[in-house]
């Protein structure tokens, strides 16, 4: 199933609920019997949760990469929030005596807590690789933002008046007006992680539509609530069913479809973790495709030959691409290696093209990601790691490894790292290898590596 066509049924699908949706409450308020609508609709809105709920339960355990599995739980637990919070609902407006939703009760702390946990569900992935968003998708932020702000003080004086009015106390007035901020700020956070991956496409296969597929119920909850809170500021009363109900039974709808859509895809696009049983090229190699590796090489030629052996072999039918970043002077490798056509980047303390200072690890980080993003099954040497180590230190650096590793995970692509072991204490050695996979010096030789007796390589990381 190619996933833009996966996309397009989705949008169909959600245009035939809301189609329905509309219709249906449209015809049932005829009957002006508005305890009958809500009743209805307030039960529908419990199975189509509890339904949600079940197929991100079962997603979760699937989503191998375990920071994809509890960034799925948080979204799992959100929902599961939701369908606490619609027992409450109903037992208040349908089995209470009196009935009615009091100002503030249990039901806002579940409410509320959906949406911390789905907002919690992005900050990992924000924080790692927000700094990769394009200046289109930082404007488009930034449109959002003046939109949700002119919204928030528009809405909260009024909002705060009717308080008043209503005798509400400092608490109930909190809750009160944190029912058009939260949701504003949970959506940007969710808009923010979509375009990163979706818009700016440093996503691949499922990855690139994952977020977008939880941003779009999300986004249709959130746009309820906003309602609901205007209707109260403009008309002083409760937003008409057929809209907001419309909008709350489009969202879970759109739940269940995106969990179907997920279910039939392979979430090993999702989880960023390669398949074990991937191989690089037709020959019966030990580098796995998604993985980094250590290479013991003090002289890095060793490393560099692996290197173009593996550019020399076919993938998917066509040949693979290669970045070399290095202390060494690209006309050096270029001469030595025959590498003419690869693109290298100097790592060097000068001006000049194609040249990054060994102290902005950041841009190292950038450099390879925006490369990973662009190819197919990518093939990266980092050579000079110890330079990058003393101009840095060594936490900053191995974060600016990790966030290398990901992508490479995330893209299918190769890493290749030589280090000089004597370079590095026993402990500093450990942390260097915690997530890659080792590759002793007496095991790097570019026959057992690349196509002769195959060597057995003992994985130090995932």
């Amino acid at each position: 199933m190619k996933l833009p066509d996966t996309m397009n049924r989705l949008i169909l699908f959600l245009v035939a609920i809301g189609g329905v949706s509309e219709l249906g409450l449209a015809l049932v308020k005829l009957t002006r019997n508005e305890t009958t609508i809500g009743y209805y609709i307030d039960i529908a809105s419990i199975v189509l949760v509890a339904i949600g709920v079940v197929l991100l339960t079962v997603i979760v355990p699937r989503a191998s990469r375990k920071s994809f599995r509890q960034i799925t739980l948080l979204i799992a637990v959100g929902f599961l929030f939701q369908l606490v919070y619609m027992f409450i609902w109903y037992y208040y407006q349908h089995l209470a005596v009196p009935s009615g939703v009091p100002a503030v009760s249990i039901g806002d702390f579940f409410y509320f807590g959906s949406y911390v946990l789905w907002a919690g569900a992005t900050l990992p992935y924000l924080k790692r690789y927000g700094n990769l968003m394009s200046s289109n998708s930082r404007l488009m932020l930034a449109a959002y933002s003046i939109l949700a702000g002119v919204v928030i003080i528009w809405s909260t004086p009024r909002l705060y008046d009717a308080s008043l009015s209503y005798g509400y106390n400092w608490f109930e007035t909190g809750v009160w007006l944190a029912y058009t901020v939260v949701p504003l700020v949970c959506i940007f956070l969710f808009l923010a992680i979509a375009l990163l991956y979706h818009y700016d496409r440093y996503g691949k296969g499922l990855l690139r539509y994952y977020w977008l597929y939880f941003m779009l119920p999300i986004g249709f909850i959130a746009a309820a609530d906003t309602l609901g809170a205007y209707y109260y500021i403009a008309y002083n009363a409760s937003v008409p069913g057929q809209y907001s109900d419309a909008l709350y039974l489009l969202a879970y709808s759109t739940v269940i479809a995106s969990c179907a859509t997920i279910l039939k895809s392979d979430l090993r696009e999702v989880s960023m973790e390669p398949s074990r049983s991937s191989r690089v090229g037709p020959t019966p190699t030990d580098l796995i495709e998604g993985r980094g590796y250590i290479l013991e090489d003090p002289t890095s030629a060793r490393s560099f030959e692996v290197f173009g052996k593996l550019l020399s072999d076919k993938v998917g039918g066509g040949v693979r691409s290669g970045y070399v970043l290095s202390r060494q002077h690209p006309t050096q490798i270029r001469a030595k290696y025959g590498l003419e056509n690869t693109r290298i980047t100097w790592i060097a303390t000068t001006v000049g093209e194609s040249v990054i200072e060994p102290t902005k690890v950041t841009m190292i980080a950038h450099s390879v990601m925006e490369y990973l993003a662009n190819s197919k099954n990518g093939l990266v040497l980092l050579d000079g790691l110890e330079s990058i180590i003393v101009n840095n230190d060594l936490n900053r650096s191995l974060r600016m490894l990790e966030q290398i590793n990901d992508f490479v995970m995330q893209y299918r692509g190769l890493l290749l790292v030589p280090i000089d072991p004597s370079a590095f204490e026993p402990r500093e050695r450990a942390n260097l290898i915690r997530n890659f996979a080792l590759i002793p010096a007496s095991e790097s030789s570019v026959r057992d590596l690349t196509g002769g007796s195959p060597v057995v390589i003992g994985f130090s990381g995932h």
